[in-house]
């Protein structure tokens, strides 16, 4: 008989601020959870969090973690049903289930998937889970220590750093993750609406690599939990301030001292979770055992008190002397050494942004100021975003001062040894970085290109957003793809010598997007200086406001500035066969819940750089020319002076409704949050 209890939640019987002493002992507790001796039968309970529904037939105990309750541990016959949620991600859920579990996995708009035992750790515990007959057992004790172990065997955060936040900050709302047991088809479940603000389920998937096998999380579902999608989602913490030293003197090991601003959102915090890398080394290796290892020092606030804190799995936790409360700020200084530069490739550069090479916040809780001084042994030379304050040499050391005052959300420094060619023109500086030899035709050619796709963006939209454009040149065998942080632009090698794509490492998809030719890619990476970087975007669905529009300005830019119809038509057809390929997979904005096997990478990709601007060109025809481009000057100026400047699609609808006095919601729940294909109408 199975009996629904309504369901009241039990409050770990912990007080968030005077908790654990110390932030050691805490972690050291979590790491090894203890039974809490009070195992009893459940038959037929049923509970719910976010929209996935449990039921349970067995035993549970309470799992006990830093002098209080973390969980329960179950054994014996369970059952997890999924409610997809109808919306912008059901068509990738359905795809991904199809692809990975199997089509008819899939019962009314719901996955069940059975288990028979497993751990949930949680700060909400049901209190009536606790009622029923009592029972004697060692076997729940054995499923607690097979899940840390098995969780242990993952490259992903520890156990201690999971369950930190779940017992040293009083969050309002349940967290859950969840490991459950079924032989080889073993599962992990979260529902985190506070941080990640996601709700999924995967399946552990063992695989071999250097060093050893471990598993991985290979995603099933995943949907939003704790907000409305069309509501910009109000951070805990928000990095507001970045002031950065790095020095070096053989460009391997470096000294770095970050001291970095924080300002609680929402609610009380009292632990900050920076990511920050633990080390490097040419193939994997745990965190712990790093060929060229970062040791963080000293942790401390603005007074200089020392604050507690925890190096592991790629994290930093600091934990403060009391919670941070809403609206108020925190500055927080960290001094670290170690190989930040330690390069194994054999060339002679290094991209610092790409890895976590400082404590930062995750990217949607970053909108900082950025400040730095860089010092690195001759040869190299550095480089960094923002407007070149001074650059000096000083005991061998080439050094650089640069500051950025608008808020950005990817702090990047780029060392190496480079030949700078550099031109100015209305007021800021665009200076081009040639690798291990001078190439001044390229470099001519990136100057004047980039100028005139400057100019044009700038006549439509915000005047260029920075003082200076530095221009980079990376060896395309370490990476083939083009990136641009703040004032910076990142090409391959091809950039500057047209004859070294290397186009037959690439798979058809890279091939395709390459084909457009390089004025395009450098078009479309020179538009992230205004989305991307001027404008950001808000969560991981919105991502596609930095991607599709770039690419749309870039067909903008070669049809109507460089007036090369060719090209611009071969974007168009690449845009008309993603759209064909890639839209009965997904939504535009839902293409993350992709999970990220080959064939959804590629539809991914497909999605955001395709489909993303075919509807910005569909949608372009809608609004008519001038009323579109106006919506592109509002969203530059206005939308950027947002808090934080990050956007959210909703935003993108609020202008075109106001450029239009017409409703778009209905047209971007079609093309954008839909799966449908606007018509062609050019």
């Amino acid at each position: 008989m199975i009996v629904r209890f309504h369901i009241i939640w039990m409050v770990l019987l912990i007080n968030a601020n005077a908790m654990a002493a110390t932030l050691g002992p805490a972690l050291e507790s979590l790491a090894k959870p203890t039974m809490a001796g009070n195992a009893e039968k459940v038959e037929g309970f049923e509970f719910r969090f976010g929209l996935t529904d449990f039921t349970l037939d067995g035993e549970v105990e309470g799992v006990l973690g830093a002098e209080g309750v973390v969980g329960f541990a179950f054994k014996g016959e369970g059952t997890a049903t999924f409610n997809l949620k109808t919306g912008p991600f059901l068509k990738a859920n359905l795809t991904t289930i199809r692809d990975e579990v199997g089509g008819k996995s899939v019962n009314g708009g719901a996955l069940e998937r059975e288990f028979e035992g497993g751990v949930f750790f949680t700060n909400r515990v049901p209190e009536e889970l606790f009622k029923g007959e009592h029972v004697t057992s060692s076997r729940l004790a054995d499923i607690v220590d097979r899940s840390v172990q098995r969780w242990g065997d993952t490259r992903y955060t520890g156990i201690d750093h999971m369950l930190a936040p779940l017992v040293l900050d009083a969050m309002d709302e349940p967290v859950v993750f969840a490991v459950l047991w079924n032989g080889s088809d073993d599962a992990v479940f979260i529902y985190d609406p506070v941080n990640q603000h996601d709700e999924i389920y995967g399946r552990l998937r063992k695989e071999s690599a250097v060093g050893g096998s471990f598993h991985y999380l290979d995603l099933i579902v995943q949907q939003p939990a704790g907000h409305d999608l069309k509501t910009r989602p109000q951070p805990r913490l928000v990095q507001t301030a970045i002031d950065l030293e790095l020095v070096s003197h053989d460009n391997e090991i470096a000294r770095e001292i970050t001291t970095t601003t924080i300002r609680a959102g929402r609610e009380p915090v009292r632990l900050v979770n920076f990511s920050l890398m633990n080390g490097r080394s040419e193939d994997y290796r745990p965190w712990d055992d790093q060929e060229f290892p970062i040791v963080v020092e000293k942790v401390s606030d603005a007074g200089g008190r020392s604050l507690e804190f925890s190096h592991k799995y790629g994290e930093l936790l600091v934990l403060l002397p009391e919670a941070l409360q809403p609206g108020k700020s925190v500055t927080i200084t960290v001094v670290a050494e170690g190989g930040f530069l330690k390069n194994f490739s054999g060339d002679a550069y290094l991209v610092l942004g790409n890895m976590s090479y400082l404590p930062q916040l995750a990217i949607y809780d970053t909108a900082a100021s950025f400040h730095s001084v860089v010092k690195v042994k001759d040869p190299f030379v550095p480089m960094a975003c923002g407007r070149t304050v001074r650059r000096w040499v000083e005991e061998g050391l080439n050094c650089v001062e640069s500051i950025e005052e608008k808020p950005i959300a990817f702090p990047f420094v780029i060392v190496g040894k480079f030949i700078v060619t550099e031109e100015q023109h209305q007021g800021f500086d665009i200076r081009v970085y040639s690798y291990a030899n001078a190439k001044k035709r390229g470099a001519k050619n990136l100057i004047r290109n980039g100028l005139a796709v400057l100019d044009f963006y700038s006549n439509g939209m915000e005047p260029f957003p920075y003082k200076e454009l530095e221009v980079i040149e990376i060896p395309y065998h370490r990476h083939f793809f083009w990136q641009a942080p703040a004032g910076l632009v990142e090409i391959t090698s091809e950039g500057l010598s047209p004859t070294s794509s290397g186009l037959d490492e690439r798979s058809n998809i890279i091939k395709r997007y390459a084909s457009k030719g390089q004025n395009s890619r450098y078009a479309h990476e020179i538009a992230h200086q205004w989305f991307g970087n001027l404008v950001s975007w808000g969560t991981p669905y919105d991502n596609w406001i930095s991607e599709s529009f770039a690419e749309y300005l870039s067909f903008l830019f070669m049809s109507e500035g460089a007036k090369d119809k060719t090209k611009a038509k071969v974007q168009l057809r690449e845009w008309e066969t993603d759209v064909k390929e890639c839209s009965k997979f997904s939504s535009i904005y839902g293409a993350s819940a992709l999970n990220g096997n080959p064939k959804h990478a590629q539809c991914y990709t497909q999605l955001l750089y395709g489909k993303g601007p075919y509807v910005l060109h569909a949608l372009r025809q809608d609004m008519g020319d001038d009323k579109f481009k106006k919506m592109l000057f509002f969203l530059t100026t206005q939308a950027a002076k947002k808090p934080g400047m990050k956007i959210i699609t909703e935003d993108v609808i609020l202008f075109a409704n106001a450029m239009t006095n017409k409703d778009y919601h209905p047209w971007f729940d079609k093309y954008v949050y839909g799966t449908e294909i606007p018509p062609k109408t050019w």
